[in-house]
């Protein structure tokens, strides 16, 4: 929805309306975080998911940079953050699938680089899985998604229909608790479930997504809960003209911010 104005949106902190300062639409470059999973549940479908995010590379700006991570039991760097598309093609072509998976790992790694590589950027991480894991990570879903509040980083899922997930399912197979759509939701993210053959248009549309986003500022208390470090929930939703969140619309926006640490 675009040409929406500060008054057409409303902000609460710990349950308190906040008055906002500004609101302001606009495309920012991102740094982005590619994290693909090439663990063996992907094997059947991997060779046709890696085309189609070759081919969906023409979506990015001249100004927008990406980091290319696989990962199965661990996750691997395989570029830095680069403009070049031959680069990240070349990354992307250079995978194999195979083994186990560690997502949250992948995650946690993946949020700490672009932290620390593009701290002034608008940071996302686009996570191309089945989003079949266990939970014997040695990072838990709590602490990758504290992590991407403190780090301000999106994490973005294209959730690639596998033959095991067809059939039965994620939540059937024993032992794998993950919840992607929890842990995208509160970073400001979404789960986009597809089939293969979609994958460069998920690709497309998510970058789409995350390029054109409103930005919100209001100034922050400063009481003795606002303490370094300390967390805040966060609501955002639009005036009452709109109708009601959730069913005549839905925002995509970050559950909450931790206070910066000294």
């Amino acid at each position: 929805m675009s040409g929406l104005k500060r008054d057409d949106f409303e902000v609460l902190e710990d349950g308190k309306p906040q008055p906002l300062r500004y609101a302001s639409e606009g495309e920012l470059p991102l740094a982005i975080a590619l994290v693909v999973d090439i663990s063996s549940s992907m094997h059947p479908t991997f060779t046709r998911l890696r085309d189609s995010a070759i081919a969906a590379l023409g979506a990015l700006q001249p100004q927008d940079r990406v980091a290319v991570f696989a990962f199965n039991l661990r996750p691997y760097k395989l570029t830095e953050l680069t403009s070049k598309h031959e680069r990240i093609e070349h990354a992307l072509a250079i995978m194999h699938a195979g083994g186990g998976t560690d997502i949250l790992d992948a995650l946690y790694a993946a949020s700490v680089y672009l932290k620390r590589a593009a701290p002034k950027d608008r940071r996302a991480i686009i996570l191309v899985s089945d989003n079949i894991a266990p939970k014997r990570a040695h990072h838990s879903e709590h602490e990758v998604e504290d992590t991407a509040l403190e780090f301000e980083t999106d994490i973005q899922s294209i959730q690639v229909r596998s033959r095991i997930t067809s059939m039965i399912g994620p939540q059937a197979i024993p032992g794998l608790g993950l919840n992607m759509d929890k842990l995208a939701e509160a970073t400001g993210g979404e789960v986009l479930k597809i089939d293969v053959e979609n994958v460069g248009t998920a690709f497309s549309s998510t970058l789409e997504r995350i390029r054109n986003r409103y930005t919100l500022g209001y100034y922050v208390a400063t009481d003795s809960e606002h303490h370094p470090g300390s967390y805040h929930k966060l609501q955002v939703r639009l005036t009452k003209q709109y109708g009601k969140a959730n069913t005549d619309y839905y925002i995509a926006a970050r559950r909450g911010y931790f206070t910066t640490k000294p």
